[in-house]
């Protein structure tokens, strides 16, 4: 080191690097320590801020450009002063004047982009880190140092070289711009570059967060993005329990905004359609004969040839294109859209496994070097720093691996999750009606989180046998091929290990499908709670759950027989290799030392990790490779194709806005219509409609039940499968104004339902709400039209969902009206209003399709269609078509009483579904005591029939608590955060929560082992690990509140993507006749955004913790090699213990890791269970049992008496009953009258029960109900 001064200074080898020379200050120490280093801290404090990120709203003030300038013309001068230098070189120091130049160019030049960067950021407002001034004026003292010396030596006067005159005056030149740069910092105060208030933005940038924040990562400096400096604030937030909801925490970066994953995922699946249909066309060319048959066998002989042809083009079009998308693979897209960067993350995972190698390998040179007396203590050094380094490297590329494949596992989420959506509000509902929606909603939440977790573990898969082969080939360098007897058993699993992968495989399967019926089962049960409760059917259905859920559990049980048959075998095997490889080495005749033993032990040790996550990588690939078979199925359905589906030619008549010409129909999907021609049964056809509906006309159109009214507007609006003719609407484009027959409400304020995404205009929405009779009903609501209705409208009556869904056609100001029976739902008054202030009011000018069975409003239609199993049966004006009706009034109404009659003698007359639900309105209810009350206790004993289910006992309790809820507790709680509780939460309960709190438990046990081997080793580490066991357990709690927090956001944000969906679900034909799909797109990508905002903080705060870690490992390793070589300088050292001590230390890092992710991985894990546990024993039970033993004759008679009854369904509401007092004698027919809203379905409630009396009594023969329990009420 001395000779390498003595010649880069050209100083005296007895004093290479003199600090004083000559009465000044040392020329090489004034160069390397004041010129060097403060360069080198520019330059590294400088490239700290070259990502930070660009705002929109500063501008470029005068003092950052000065800063800038002034950098760039430094560059320019040492770039100069090198130039001079070797062009000149005539000095003695050359090397040193290089280096110095050299370093200085760097410097100012990245600090020239820093500050060019800062001051198009948020810094622009003020002079930036204070850190960067300070460093770019510290080598002023140098400069100045160097002319004061060439001054008094007299270098530049006396000196006639060219050279030393041009040095000078580029250092003067250097010197002041460094006084300029300091007097530009003096005089631009901060308030001077701040932005004026008139400069404010109205609007924050987009790419801030709630509170002004940057984007995650985004910005970040690479030092930031390393060790993740930039999650402190929101740590540090957490840790305080300051975020308390989902806008707390940073937005996405730009690389993970929902919105362009879409883009870019979609334009990959196009990409992937052209090239599968250019590869089909090229088989095509060379079979042409083929590609002149016949598409399509039903084809009919057309009325004139062009059309033929264009039939015939439509046709080839609709057969080839759903050919060429099922021809399409997801994994080919998701390798499209996301494969290269993916497999470039690769490299991350080599070098950082192959660094994992050099522990073992500078184990052996440590021990071996402590052993040894001859070595220099020097050699010890450098193994010991490269052990710091080797680990140091590994560890931080190892989780900068982890964290890029987390980033590109939440793009492949948001791509599968938004393009399952994009599907379903695409394919029409014969086709969709293939898949429930509980098979739905699992592709999104399970299926989805199985393609996803194959992420992490795809790199394993080539990895793991390729460090397995790496480390046998170090033992085989170390005990030769002594080896091969433990590897031979290990081959031997192999077969063995794939006959259990493919039983997991096939297990999988059969648990997914009853995991899918488990969920369709619980979806349908919460639709109809209503009616379950009302017949008392909730022990059955409980049962029929139970039964359910035994099946999926026995299977899930095989699976995780299975698995641990698998980990097992595999998991001992590095303890039988390593017994088998020493006892074959003895027996061999070699010699057991310490540094062969404690390496063989760690690359044996190294072994565990590929055996035991082997199979766990191939169980993970397997269930994503089912997964992935599943979504491929459901993405593979042909969209609904309006272009071919309507005719696109002009039709004869310009005023026509309807036209159907032998056009035939069908509900069966056009994959099951085409791979069987015979009609299925119990399927409804139209068959050769042919209809003509001109501009503002109103058409009705009537018939029986089932005879296809309802389907003739599921036709016209292309939800069914077209199998001949044409349908040409003049409006298609601009959709629409739909209202079903069972009325679709959203889960919001009724406003919001009414304006159904349009702008409020207030004089409209007041017409709307007077033409569709709401007015009243608004002012009876507590909050107006701003109350908010639960899910499916269900705290509103059937007349008031009707009256909404209407509102909300009316609204949107549409040119075609399908209105299928709005009037059934209302009373004869409110029909009148709506037929005349709507219909024929604000939809005058409108053309009006209207279903209905109640012929007596169709006398000022202008056409009424009569149809008849399918067919439309005639087509003419009211008086000619209704008094051709079989239910016309007029003619039947006898017929109709006596009909009625028959029924009340042979039929129980209980309650509609529709009303049981939903509360439908009823016109009158005639209700027979007698009858009734004996059907209703022979419906109390029909449980006795029913079979008994072999069903576990706690699953059972557990799903009947949830079925005990109240009523109102199933109105405002949204179905899909119910269904979320038996999907997700039951999945993390029944596989992820078990197999995380394994993991803790196994690593716990090691790294008490651990510390325990290694202090009994060197009992001076005791100094190292007592202040790193203590930063250890501070380091967990910071951690654990923060990821608490973002596990709960993270569940609180994924129920609304359920909601949403379901509730999707169940008013595709809504929004796609409206032609909301867009909006729907963008509401779902809100949604999905924000969940994924929480889920990429909580999973970049364990990469948080683990870098950390990681480090604290890094240390106990270090620490280990430093107290090794000071005790053997100090001829103390053992080497086997030390052996021992790092064999053991090479794990550390992995255990600290594994036992902090897996405790608060069990910990998050929790929050499922105790989402369950508050469903189970937390939401409001109905009281089941009754004070008394009423007897089983109980009700004798049959008198009812209501006794000053008040009710309300929750508080905050008025009340729904009021006083009410009457009483009904035995035998008595009572008729309950009255408008919609007034409370005649209440009265069914509080009689039943479901709804709990504010106030008052009910009897029933003398017999409080309240006093009874609710099985013999009900």
């Amino acid at each position: 080191m001395a000779d390498f001064l003595a010649e880069l200074c050209d100083t005296d080898r007895s004093n290479p690097f003199p600090v004083w020379d000559n009465g000044s200050v040392g020329y090489c120490f004034t160069q390397l320590v004041l010129n060097v280093l403060p360069h080198t801290a520019l330059a590294l404090a400088s490239a700290c801020y070259l990502n930070t990120p660009r705002s929109r709203w500063q501008s470029f003030t005068w003092s950052w450009e000065c800063r800038i300038i002034i950098s760039f013309v430094q560059v320019a001068l040492f770039l100069f002063d090198v130039v001079t230098v070797i062009f000149f070189p005539n000095l003695k120091t050359l090397w040193l004047e290089v280096l110095v130049d050299s370093v200085a160019v760097i410097a100012w030049l990245i600090h020239g982009l820093a500050v060019g960067a800062l001051s198009k950021s948020q810094y622009g407002r003020s002079l930036g880190p204070a850190i960067l001034p300070f460093f770019a004026v510290l080598p002023a003292p140098a400069l100045i140092i160097i002319l004061i010396a060439d001054c008094q030596t007299g270098q530049v006067t006396c000196s006639d070289y060219l050279s030393s005159w041009l040095r000078f005056i580029l250092i003067c030149a250097e010197l002041t711009l460094l006084l300029v740069y300091l007097v530009v910092l003096v005089a631009s105060q901060p308030g001077r570059d701040e932005m004026n208030p008139e400069q404010e933005p109205l609007l924050q940038d987009q790419s801030a967060g709630s509170e002004g924040e940057i984007m995650a990562e985004d910005g970040a400096n690479w030092i930031s993005h390393l060790f993740y400096f930039w999650m402190n604030p929101i740590m540090k937030r957490g840790y305080k329990l300051q975020i308390n909801q989902p806008n707390d925490v940073y937005q996405l970066p730009l690389k993970l905004r929902t919105h362009d994953i879409e883009e870019h995922f979609q334009k990959c699946w196009q990409k992937c359609v052209l090239e599968e249909a250019s590869k089909q066309e090229k088989k095509q060319r060379k079979s042409k004969s083929d590609g002149h048959q016949s598409i399509d066998g039903r084809q009919h002989i057309r009325r004139s040839s062009w059309r033929d042809q264009q039939t015939s083009e439509a046709a080839q079009k609709d057969a080839t294109t759903p050919n060429v998308t099922k021809e399409v693979h997801l994994l080919s897209v998701l390798n499209k859209a996301f494969g290269c960067r993916f497999y470039s993350l690769g490299l991350l995972k080599f070098i950082g496994s192959m660094l994992g190698f050099a522990g073992p390998l500078l184990l052996n040179l440590l021990v071996t070097f402590m052993e040894s007396d001859t070595q220099q203590m020097t050699k010890g050094v450098w193994y010991a720093l490269g052990l710091f380094l080797s680990t140091f490297i590994g560890a931080v590329l190892l989780n900068q691996f982890n964290y890029r494949v987390m980033t590109i596992s939440l793009m492949v989420r948001s791509a599968l999750i938004s393009a399952i959506y994009r599907k379903s509000l695409r394919v029409n509902t014969t086709t969709l009606s293939t898949f429930s929606v509980g098979e739905i909603v699992n592709f999104m939440s399970t299926d989805t989180d199985r393609i996803v977790n194959f992420f992490p573990i795809f790199h394993d898969l080539w990895s793991l046998p390729f460090q397995f082969g790496i480390t046998l080939y170090l033992l085989y360098q170390q005990v030769g091929v002594t080896f091969l007897g433990g590897l031979v058993i290990g081959l031997l699993l192999v077969p063995l290990n794939k006959i259990i992968a493919s039983k997991i495989m096939e297990n999988s399967k059969k648990h997914l499908g009853q995991k899918d019926s488990r969920v369709r089962l619980m979806t349908e049960i919460l639709f109809g709670m209503r009616v379950i409760k009302f017949y008392t059917w909730e022990k059955h259905f409980t049962e029929k759950v139970a039964e359910v859920r035994e099946k999926e559990l026995s299977r899930l049980k095989v699976i995780k027989y299975l698995d641990a048959v698998c980990v097992y075998m595999w998991a001992a095997l590095p303890v039988v290799i390593s017994i088998l490889t020493f006892v074959t080495y003895a027996l061999l005749g070699h010699q057991l030392t310490a540094a062969t033993v404690f390496t063989v032990l760690a690359l044996v040790g190294m072994l565990i990790q590929p055996l035991n996550n082997f199979p766990w990588v191939l169980n993970g690939i397997l269930q994503a490779k089912v997964s992935l078979d599943r979504i491929q199925r459901f993405l593979q359905l042909s969209d609904q194709d309006l272009s071919t589906y309507y005719m696109t030619r002009e039709p004869e008549d310009p005023d026509s806005a309807v036209e159907l010409h032998d056009a035939s129909f069908s509900w069966i999907p056009q994959e099951a219509s085409g791979d069987s021609g015979t009609r299925l049964e119990g399927s409804l056809e139209l068959l050769n409609l042919n209809l003509m509906v001109k501009q503002e006309q109103l058409i009705g159109v009537v018939g029986k039940v089932g005879c296809g009214k309802s389907s003739l507007i599921a036709a016209i609006l292309g939800e069914l499968n077209r199998l001949d003719g044409e349908v040409y609407i003049s409006t298609q484009n601009k959709g629409f104004g739909l209202a079903a027959q069972e009325p679709w409400i959203q889960f919001t304020t009724i406003r919001e339902n009414i304006l159904f995404g349009n702008k409020y205009d207030a004089k409209q929405y007041q017409d709307v709400i007077e033409a569709c009779a709401l007015s009243e009903d608004l002012n009876i609501l507590p909050n107006g039209d701003q109350t908010e209705v639960g899910e499916s409208g269900v705290t509103l009556s059937g007349g008031q969902k009707a009256r909404i869904a209407l509102a909300r056609a009316v609204y949107m100001e549409k040119e075609l009206y399908l209105l299928d029976d709005p009037l059934a739902a209302v009373d004869k008054d409110v029909a009148k209003h709506l037929l005349e202030k709507c219909i024929l009011g604000v939809l005058k000018d409108k053309t009006v399709i209207l279903c209905t069975h109640r012929t007596e409003f169709l006398d000022m239609a202008d056409v009424v269609v009569l149809m008849e199993d399918g067919r439309i049966v005639k087509t003419g004006t009211p008086n000619e078509i209704l008094p051709k009706v079989e239910a016309y009034p007029t003619t039947k109404q006898k017929q109709t009483k006596k009909k009625a009659a028959v029924e009340d003698q042979h039929h129980m007359p209980i309650i509609n579904d529709k009303e049981a639900m939903a509360g439908e309105e009823l016109e009158i209810i005639i209700l027979t005591k007698e009858v009734a009350f004996a059907k209703l206790m022979g419906l109390k004993d029909r449980h006795v029939f029913w079979p008994r289910w072999n069903a576990s006992q706690g699953t059972k309790k557990q799903i009947a608590n949830a079925f005990m809820a109240t009523t109102v507790f199933f109105d405002v709680t949204p179905v899909g955060r119910i269904v979320n509780r038996f999907s997700s939460d039951l999945y993390c309960v029944d596989d992820t929560l078990p197999f995380i709190l394994n993991i803790f438990l196994a690593t716990t046990y090691g790294l008490f082992g651990t510390l325990l081997m290694i202090s009994y080793s060197l009992p001076w580490i005791l100094l190292v690990l007592v202040p790193l066991v203590i930063l250890y357990f501070y380091m967990q709690r910071y951690y654990r509140f923060t990821s608490r927090e973002l596990k709960r956001l993270t569940a609180i944000t994924l129920s609304p993507i359920y909601t949403q969906f379901s509730e999707t679900l169940t008013g595709l034909t809504t929004i796609r006749a409206s032609r909301a799909v867009a909006r729907f797109e963008e509401e779902n990508t809100h949604r999905l955004e924000l969940n994924q905002r929480c889920l990429y903080i909580g999973n970049t705060a364990v990469q948080w913790l683990d870098i950390r870690l990681q480090m604290i490992g890094v240390a106990v390793v270090t620490s280990i090699a430093i107290i090794a070589i000071i005790e053997h300088g100090l001829k103390r050292g053992n080497p086997g213990l030390v052996g021992l001590a790092m064999s053991y230390a090479l794990s550390i890092t992995n255990l600290l890791s594994g036992v902090i992710s897996s405790f608060t991985q069990t910990e998050t894990q929790m929050v499922s269970v105790e989402r369950l546990d508050e469903y189970f024993t937390e939401i409001p039970i109905e009281p089941q049992e009754g004070h008394i033993e009423v007897p089983s004759s109980w009700p004798q008679h049959g008198v009812i008496l209501f006794k000053d009854v008040v009710l309300k369904y929750r508080e905050g509401l008025p009340h729904a009953l009021d006083g009410i007092s009457l009483k009904i004698g035995a035998g008595e027919k009572v008729g309950i009258v009255g408008r919609t809203g007034s409370g005649k379905s209440t009265l069914f409630l509080a009689l039943f029960r479901l709804v709990e009396l504010s106030e008052g009594q009910i009897f029933i023969d003398n017999i409080d109900i309240k006093t009874a329990s609710l099985r013999d009420i009900r």
